[in-house]
């Protein structure tokens, strides 16, 4: 289901993507395209970006620090968790300002 809400969502950028690999609390997603590319998708900007070309590549950039800190978004996630409790049953936490439009508290 989600697969095919990213294809017809996100299709106009020729992804085609055949598998989800990863989300995190806020609703951000990582999937797989048949091309063997990987694409993430940022609904707080809203972006879909592709971040490696490879499973090879995709391996590495995993390890980065500075990738990790980004997706886990931890301060966000503790600031949400402290404000509205732990997530039910697949739901997810989202900014009611999108990123991109700027917020004058910091985190």
């Amino acid at each position: 289901m989600i697969i095919e809400a990213i294809n017809r969502g996100w299709g106009w950028l020729n992804v085609n993507a055949v598998e989800l690999i990863d989300e995190n609390e806020f609703g951000n997603l990582i999937f797989r395209c048949m091309n063997g590319a990987y694409w993430r998708i940022l609904p707080e900007n809203p972006e879909c970006i592709k971040i490696a070309d490879n499973q090879k590549e995709f391996e590495k950039l995993k390890s980065d620090k500075d990738f990790q800190l980004d997706w886990q978004m931890e301060n966000l996630v503790t600031v949400a968790k402290q404000k509205f409790g732990n997530l039910g049953q697949g739901r997810k936490y989202c900014l009611k300002i999108p990123a991109f439009l700027g917020c004058s508290r910091r985190y």
